[in-house]
């Protein structure tokens, strides 16, 4: 994960370093472009360990409340953050298919610059803290023999 999100800071940084470069903008695209796919698989590939981690702490599986609330989470916020930089380019005078101020020039930037260098920075961060990898064994093998459990008292009872 921390090295998706180098990568995609470094693409951001070309494009910003490289400003009147077509061949930094696609470089940069693409660098940016791996390194969120990256990030992307990564927090999909945490779903289950959530769900796994509320069966092994409430003992009972909510693995589609939590599907359910990820979905609608992403889809809200990709909603939210569209209206949000709709309405900060707007704030930095924005024009459509017209020749864009400084100001809105630098609105720009900050909206496809630095907001995502510092939101790259906060997921590491809170990656950093996602201690759920390290509880993997122990939480597996608890569940696995909850699960034997269950199976041998319905074998049991036929």
């Amino acid at each position: 994960m921390f090295f998706n999100i180098i990568l995609y800071i470094a693409g951001d940084l070309l494009i910003f370093l490289g400003k009147n470069s077509g061949v930094c903008l696609l470089a940069g695209l693409i660098i940016t472009g791996l390194g969120i796919y990256g990030i992307f698989g990564v927090t999909f590939a945490m779903q289950p360990d959530v769900i796994d981690y509320s069966e092994y702490k409430k003992n009972a599986s909510v693995a589609g409340l939590i599907a359910a609330f990820q979905g609608f989470f992403v889809k809200g916020g990709m909603g939210l953050t569209s209206f949000i930089i709709g309405a900060f380019l707007k704030n930095g005078g924005y024009v459509a298919n017209a020749v864009q101020t400084e100001k809105a020039l630098s609105y720009i930037e900050i909206c496809f610059i630095w907001i995502p260098v510092v939101l790259c920075v906060l997921i590491a961060v809170c990656t950093y803290f996602y201690k759920l990898d390290s509880m993997r064994g122990e939480m597996t093998k608890e569940l696995e023999a909850r699960r034997n459990a269950v199976s041998d008292k319905r074998s049991v009872s036929r």
